[in-house]
């Protein structure tokens, strides 16, 4: 009823222009095409580019300043950041039968030879340690030694407040 007729824009919305579909939305070409670029040579794209490029060599130095500090060894991969822990763990959904007998493998879950079992039997295995390694980092984080946060967690079924509670005594 209140609806603009096909073609027609809406009350309020500007007429189709050039660049813009007989619908009155602008094309993907020329929205694109009219968006500053963020690339890393300085350009006369205007404030937005120059804001990008002074955000990049303050992060340069920021870096440089960590590393000649002592405070981070070596700055990140271009493009991503650094994995938080001393190595970040993939996806058990993503990994392949293969991968997920290396990890248990190297966690000592697996004996060399023994049978690993089905992929869901593996990542049920890697779910429940991966789960209690976090709750020893937990632990670690407020001060214990991963030893002693991993005896109290044993001791108490894997509790983290029970075990909190019997480190603290």
């Amino acid at each position: 009823a209140g609806q603009p007729a096909a073609g027609q824009p809406a009350a309020g919305q500007p007429a189709a222009g050039p660049g813009a579909d007989p619908g009155g939305a602008v094309s993907e070409a020329t929205r694109l095409s009219s968006e500053p670029s963020l690339s890393s040579e300085p350009s006369s794209a205007g404030p937005r580019a120059d804001g990008a490029e002074a955000a990049r060599s303050a992060l340069a130095e920021l870096q440089e300043a960590l590393v000649a500090s002592g405070v981070s060894e070596a700055a990140p991969a271009e493009g991503g950041a650094e994995p938080s822990g001393a190595a970040a763990l993939r996806a058990l959904s993503r990994m392949k039968k293969s991968e997920l007998v290396d990890e248990c493998l190297s966690r000592g879950l697996l004996r060399e030879g023994e049978s690993p079992g089905t992929v869901a039997e593996l990542r049920a295995t890697l779910r429940v340690e991966r789960k209690r390694d976090a709750l020893i980092g937990e632990l670690v984080e407020r001060g214990f030694a991963a030893s002693r946060a991993r005896s109290a967690l044993q001791a108490t079924g894997w509790s983290l407040d029970a075990a909190l509670a019997k480190l603290l005594k």
